[in-house]
């Protein structure tokens, strides 16, 4: 082979062609890096910390709900002070989103203070009392539940004679002007679906009526207790609960209340025996009841119904 022939095959060997295959290296090039950059960016915007910033959606009844769990502790702790920013915060939303279902703070704070004061769990602690057992030992136990009730919710229940039992009166505390209620919440948007009344903004009619239920319930779940010894009573099972209950309430909530120190056998000792010594003299004299045929103690100077001592 000449000398030419060398140069030329060598010259070949040495220089690519045109048609070559371009090596996997070439996949690395800038566009398909930009790619892998941008596909990654992409991902990065669904990561795990912005999920987690999502609020899960809720239907209105769920959110409202949700709500007012959050708002009762921030009531035990802050009284009516609490902000619908703490409630927010303690629910995990945004401010606005307690007006989406909540016309005001006001309404929020009042299904609140309802629904920590629902009695049913006091209620089905006062069926579960036997009635076949002692008289006394049923208003000791009666005593004891329904004075832990109060003494748990006492500024609660300060709270709901404020809002709902009071004059009306605006959120801020300042005296109602009597205009009609236009029925949208600051937002604009409905939150519960049902039109205004048109009726003048004071105490929330539905409010107290739920209120009234609860304090009727209450009362007549105490009366159950006295029932089954009415005839060994002076006084009917009804006003028996009603100084139970009066007794109870104003060692809670009274001036003269000793909340910390108060036991329900003192309670049914005081509301079945009195304070009288047994066999004591006072000026008495002995009156007959015409309709039943018993005798019974009367003081002669205080002669007050059923007042006297049960």
């Amino acid at each position: 082979m000449s000398e030419y022939s060398l140069i030329t095959v060598a010259n070949m060997q040495s220089t690519p062609g045109t048609n070559d295959t371009p090596g996997p290296e070439n996949t690395t090039g800038p566009e398909n890096t930009a790619g892998r950059e941008n596909t990654a960016g992409r991902e990065n915007t669904a990561g795990p910390e912005n999920r987690r910033r999502r609020v899960p959606a809720m239907a209105p009844e769920e959110r409202r709900a949700a709500l007012i769990a959050a708002t009762i502790p921030l009531l035990h702790e802050h009284g009516l002070d609490v902000s619908t920013r703490q409630i927010a915060h303690a629910a995990g939303v945004a401010e606005g989103t307690i007006f989406g279902v909540f016309e005001s703070k006001s309404q929020l704070v009042i299904c609140s203070v309802i629904k920590a004061l629902d009695p049913q769990y006091t209620l089905d602690a006062l069926a579960a009392i036997d009635p076949a057992t002692d008289l006394r030992d049923r208003v000791a136990r009666t005593a004891e539940l329904i004075h832990a009730r109060f003494t748990e919710h006492a500024h609660l229940m300060s709270a709901a004679r404020k809002l709902i039992f009071s004059p009306a009166e605006t959120s801020t505390g300042k005296p109602s002007t009597g205009k009609p209620s236009t029925g949208k919440p600051s937002t604009g948007k409905p939150s519960t679906g049902r039109p205004s009344t048109g009726k003048p903004s004071g105490p929330d009619q539905d409010a107290q009526q739920r209120m009234m239920s609860s304090r009727q319930k209450l009362h007549a779940a105490v009366t159950e207790i006295f029932t089954p010894d009415a005839a060994r009573l002076r006084v009917s099972p009804d006003r028996a609960a009603r100084i139970l209950l009066l007794h109870c309430g104003a060692d809670a909530f009274g001036p003269f209340g000793e909340p910390g120190v108060f036991h329900g056998e003192e309670l049914a000792e005081l509301l079945l025996d009195g304070i009288l010594i047994s066999g004591s003299s006072d000026s008495t004299t002995e009156k007959t009841d015409s309709d039943t045929g018993r005798t019974e103690n009367q003081n002669t100077e205080t002669d007050r119904g059923d007042q006297a001592t049960c």
